[in-house]
């Protein structure tokens, strides 16, 4: 669909406008008396960030991992093959597992998938806000 210069614009772009809306949506407050850092988050900002990230990482069709994970969501109900073969993790195991049996369809698995890892990062990022400098 796109060619390799047209992607690697689109990634950066992409990634520019998700740090900058990030940054838009948190603001800190110093209070010099206790030496504490407070941390406000707007949360459509973050909301428009999150979105554009998962949104890209769902909807790609390629990088290194993308035909790997696809035939461990085609072979996700054969457990012997996934764990014993490819020795990934259990709870991933099981959530290859649990997407398999609600749909077949690889783009909906790539959906979720990302979905949970943009969340996790972003949870993450959200629960630590107070200690991080860089944002």
């Amino acid at each position: 669909m796109f060619n390799s210069a047209t992607t690697v614009i689109l990634y950066t772009f992409t990634i520019i406008f998700s740090i900058v809306m990030a940054k838009l949506a948190c603001k800190s407050k110093k209070d010099i008396a206790n030496g504490t850092v407070s941390t406000q988050i707007n949360f459509l900002y973050m909301a428009i960030s999150f979105a554009a990230l998962w949104l890209l990482l769902s909807f790609s069709v390629s990088g290194n991992d993308y035909k790997t994970y696809e035939m461990l969501f085609d072979n996700a109900k054969n457990f012997d093959f996934i764990i014993g073969y490819h020795e990934i993790e259990l709870g991933f195991a099981y959530f290859n597992y649990i997407i398999s049996c609600i749909t077949i369809n690889s783009n909906i698995y790539f959906f979720v998938l990302n979905f949970v890892f943009v969340f996790l990062v972003y949870f993450t990022l959200y629960k630590l806000r107070d200690r991080l400098d860089f944002i």
